[in-house]
């Protein structure tokens, strides 16, 4: 993907910040290996955050994915995302996300296959303050409840962020 994220509003004390990001996916996988969907896509995607006291944030997501031709079909999914993230010291946060998706793909007989699900992540993040900038690391516990029975998953991430001020 190729994204390009926009700060169209910076967050004040009656505005949320507003940061949308538009992508084009790029086709680098391969269909009938299961590998990707071969087709060029794009995703818009339509973010909010907004400090709602010294210790609390809010987070909103609405997006949108679609693939321009898989197999001859045009598979489109839509998101809801919304997230509070507590922080029990300037370092250590505790989250809890949420994700609503409604999700198509197409299927071995080029069919498009519809999916709704859910998801609720509580996780928690730590940020180690460096020299050369910060190094986040964190954990979740997605819980994604679909038709058939929930699916349970570990997420672990670290992120760093240079600093190059200093």
């Amino acid at each position: 993907m190729l994204n390009y994220r926009y700060q169209a509003i910076y967050e004040s004390a009656a505005a949320p910040a507003f940061a949308p990001r538009v992508s084009l996916i790029l086709p680098t996988g391969n269909w009938d290996k299961g590998t990707g969907n071969g087709s060029l896509g794009y995703q818009v995607l339509f973010p909010l955050s907004k400090i709602v006291s010294d210790r609390v944030t809010l987070h909103a997501n609405v997006g949108v994915t679609s693939y321009f031709d898989v197999q001859g079909r045009q598979p489109t999914s839509y998101l809801v995302g919304a997230s509070v993230i507590y922080a029990v010291t300037r370092d250590f946060n505790l989250m809890l996300e949420s994700l609503r998706e409604w999700s198509e793909s197409v299927n071995e007989a080029r069919e498009i296959e519809r999916e709704n699900s859910f998801t609720i992540s509580p996780g928690a993040r730590y940020a180690f303050n460096l020299q050369a900038g910060q190094l986040v690391v964190g954990a979740g516990v997605p819980i994604r409840f679909t038709k058939e029975r929930p699916d349970y998953g570990i997420m672990l991430y670290t992120s760093f962020e240079h600093n190059f001020l200093k």
